[in-house]
């Protein structure tokens, strides 16, 4: 199985076993991208030909990036990483008409990808379907990216991260993985 032991975090990560939504990057990248289900693939497909959606591999911009991050996760009731913590990732973001939507925070081993976080513009945009929409293929797109990054440092899984099968606030984001 997938083991985050041999990473260090920082004093303020704990580390939990729990079930992990795996992606094996074992295949080349066709195979890979025809095992996402199809709907996933449309998503994904769409954001190619989206003229006002900029994706950034290895995004730097990383206080906007924390900004998001820390107002997503408060908006939740939820503590933030620390930023040195935070600052440790690989970001692979969605801008859309220049504004920041999306992000796919991950880190990496010689064997896997990791996600650290996903978070996005979504909770505050409820009221606007057509950016949510966007939004959403945009973080499909966000994860195809890090596999593709993935395979090219040479990993042969990529990890989601934690699913939630018992909490109904967490069913949406374990529906995400799934697809």
């Amino acid at each position: 199985g997938v083991s985050y032991t041999h990473f260090h975090f920082g004093e303020d990560v704990r580390i939990k076993e729990k079930k992990t939504a795996v992606i094996d990057l074992a295949d080349d990248l066709d195979t890979i991208f025809a095992r996402f289900h199809d709907t996933t693939r449309n998503e994904i497909r769409k954001t190619y030909h989206m003229q006002d959606l900029a994706i950034v591999v290895e995004d730097q911009d990383i206080a906007t990036l924390f900004v998001l991050h820390k107002k997503f996760e408060r908006k939740q009731s939820r503590s933030p990483l620390s930023f040195p913590s935070f600052r440790a990732s690989i970001f692979f973001s969605a801008y859309y008409k220049g504004e920041l939507i999306a992000c796919v925070a991950c880190y990496h081993d010689e064997h896997s990808t990791r996600v650290r976080a996903i978070f996005s513009t979504r909770l505050f945009e409820k009221d606007n379907k057509d950016k949510y929409r966007i939004i959403a293929y945009a973080t499909r797109r966000l994860i195809w990216e890090a596999c593709q990054y993935g395979k090219r440092k040479g990993n042969i899984l990529f990890a989601l991260g934690a699913l939630n099968f018992s909490d109904p606030a967490r069913a949406s984001i374990t529906q995400f993985k799934l697809k």
